[in-house]
């Protein structure tokens, strides 16, 4: 085998090898790499449950209901709490970061609210049935929240991991009524070590 030959040989093997790269990861040093793709799972559902709360909020409107529902609240974080152990999630963990959801999501709800009335806003046509269509939605996409926190349970702690939610958030956690203190809202409980 010539020069030219064996040279081509060790280029394709590099090729090969690059080409097959695993995907990006953030090095923790608790229970191995955590998959970047884990972290905008995360964030992006934490995206997902805040876009609804425009639409229960026209309902509240609609329904003129108080934005606030401590009953309801204390029933859902417990549901959330209870299952998290199911998940392999840290219950204490859960309740924090299921807390700071639902303060966030009065936030955004609130911030509907102020604008609606300054503007003399009339009851919404399109608002959707928060018993029938939002709170199961808001219930799947909890559910699927406590899925992606199993993912990255054991990174939590590891600051490459908080750095990765800290940065990522900005691009991810975007949206209407989303400002810089709802997203530190509900990535705060990220932030703090255990």
């Amino acid at each position: 085998m010539n020069r030219f030959a064996t040279l081509l040989s060790v280029v394709v093997v590099i090729s090969g090898c690059l080409a097959e790269s695993p995907p990006p990861v953030s090095k923790v040093a608790d229970g191995g790499p955590v998959d970047d793709a884990q972290v905008d799972r995360l964030l992006t559902l934490m995206q997902q449950r805040l876009a609804v709360m425009h639409d229960v909020a026209k309902w509240k409107w609609n329904e003129k209901k108080a934005i606030a529902d401590p009953d309801r609240e204390q029933e859902l974080l417990d549901r959330l709490v209870k299952i998290s152990k199911e998940h392999d999630v840290d219950a204490d963990f859960a309740r924090t970061f299921f807390t700071a959801q639902m303060t966030a999501a009065k936030a955004i709800q609130q911030a509907d609210f102020d604008r609606w009335e300054a503007a003399n806003q009339g009851p919404f046509d399109d608002s959707p049935d928060l018993v029938t269509e939002l709170r199961p939605k808001i219930t799947q996409i909890s559910d699927d929240l406590l899925e992606a926190l199993a993912a990255v349970e054991g990174h939590r702690n590891d600051a490459a991991f908080q750095r990765g939610v800290e940065s990522r958030a900005t691009d991810l956690i975007t949206g209407e009524g989303i400002t810089e203190t709802i997203r530190a809202t509900v990535i705060a409980p990220f932030l703090k070590v255990d």
